[in-house]
């Protein structure tokens, strides 16, 4: 037996913690448990051995802290991420009926909005191609996204029937994800796509408290859109359909984080959602003014650090950290498409607005495009960096997007390819024990 290359060992107090970025088992030590993880990595169990000594051994293994001499971790990770994303049975369909919004975000990677919405016409053709995709499916996985996608609620009732119809017909499960500034996100229109879906969730985003958020994402016409987006999360939130709420932080509204937590909590929001952290992603070419929201991922991970500590003081469910993952970026699956209003199909959202980006069209016929294939030859396991990082299995390698070469896009700094686990994983575990300890001290 050997020592797996993913542990990562810190001392809590008195004992040590031990993570496994492979397997995602979190393990409490004493001292004399953690000596015998140091002195005996074969993991050889004897009939001499004391029971202690032989549990805290199978719990090794079990955890995946201690592997075969001849358990290749790198090459398990290989065969898992590329079965996974040219394997799948999972249909993966992101659809933006429109690129327009009703919000003026000056961070927006949509810097020119375009009132452009999705024509029947191409609604019709994007059901029958579905329909075909399907036959070979077990799943159909859609995600409306903009633009906001709501100011086409229509036409995502009417694709939401068709897309539900389909699945069922070819006897594949359907899944819903509504992307969404949340200002049109009426219990109304839940209930509704709630009803047709079944199985429907939503990504909502609140960067601060009143103040703050109408400052960073006001409407067009310069309104507040704050207290609109909390009342009808009230409204829906672990009611109608579950709920994460995404917080773009950066150097300019970290202070006001708190403020926005105590709100929650005020109106007793910290039980019925999700909330996550995420850097201001600002697109080159913005005003000035927006670049200073701009956030570098080492910097954004000591805020993302102490963000967790805040969530956790306030009694916050956190999500979609810390978790072994087969694929990071979703753009790199083969069954994966962006449909844009106009039909162009991408593979990433942030390219849904270039047209030089795009891989075909819905109404066209199915070709191998050169901006299709840099994607699907995209490999993370080409850079040394990867693979003797310790933390590739929480990662694999990154947000794709920032690899690839784009006319619009300048390079990328390798410190920014990398997610924010490189800088603070041992932060994020030390939470992660905590939220532990606190859920047991709550069932007891």
């Amino acid at each position: 037996m050997k020592t797996s290359r993913y542990n990562i060992l810190l001392e809590e107090g008195d004992c040590v913690l031990a993570y496994n970025c492979l397997t995602g088992a979190l393990l409490k030590m004493d001292k004399e448990q953690y000596a015998d993880h140091l002195l005996v990595p074969d993991g050889n169990i004897s009939t001499s051995d004391t029971l202690k000594r032989r549990n805290i051994i199978t719990s090794l293994k079990r955890g995946g802290f201690i592997v075969e001499d001849d358990f290749d971790e790198i090459e398990f990770i290989k065969a898992k991420h590329f079965s996974r994303r040219f394997g799948s049975q999972i249909l993966s369909l992101v659809v933006a009926p429109t690129l327009d919004c009703n919000f003026a975000c000056p961070y927006c990677y949509e810097p020119e909005k375009k009132a452009e919405y999705m024509t029947e016409e191409i609604e019709t053709r994007l059901v029958e191609y579905i329909g075909q995709r399907l036959r070979s499916m077990s799943a159909l996985d859609v995600t409306w996204f903009g633009g906001e996608p709501t100011l086409a609620i229509e036409t995502m009732y009417r694709l939401s029937e068709q897309f539900h119809k389909k699945a069922a017909e070819n006897g594949a499960r359907y899944s819903e994800t509504i992307t969404t500034n949340g200002y049109n996100l009426t219990k109304e229109v839940a209930v509704r796509l709630r009803n047709i879906a079944g199985d429907v969730k939503a990504q909502v985003t609140l960067d601060g408290p009143p103040e703050v958020h109408n400052a960073r994402r006001p409407l067009t016409d310069g309104g507040g859109s704050f207290h609109v987006i909390v009342n009808n999360l009230e409204e829906i939130a672990g009611i109608v359909m579950p709920v994460v709420v995404r917080v773009n932080l950066s150097r300019e509204n970290f202070h006001s984080l708190p403020k926005l937590l105590d709100i929650l909590v005020d109106r007793r929001l910290q039980k019925r959602l999700s909330l996550y952290v995420a850097p201001t992603d600002v697109r080159p070419g913005v005003c000035q003014s927006a670049s200073d929201y701009a956030l570098d991922v080492p910097r954004f991970a000591k805020m993302e650090a102490e963000a967790q500590m805040m969530l956790l003081d306030r009694g916050f469910r956190m999500c979609g950290i810390m978790e072994p993952l087969d694929i990071y970026c979703p753009a790199v699956y083969a069954d994966r498409l962006i449909v844009a209003p106009n039909g162009d199909i991408h593979r990433c959202m942030q390219t849904i607005d270039d047209p030089k980006e795009r891989m075909g069209n819905i109404m066209e016929p199915t070709t191998i495009d050169k901006n299709d294939l840099k994607w699907m030859a995209w490999n993370p396991f080409e850079r040394e960096e990867c693979l003797n990082c310790e933390v590739l299995p929480l990662c694999m390698g990154g947000c794709t997007y920032k690899y690839m070469q784009m006319e619009k896009r300048p390079p990328v700094a390798d410190s920014d390819r990398w997610v924010s686990l490189k800088y603070n994983i041992r932060e994020i575990i030390r939470s992660r024990y905590r939220q532990h300890l606190l859920a047991k001290s709550t069932k007891e």
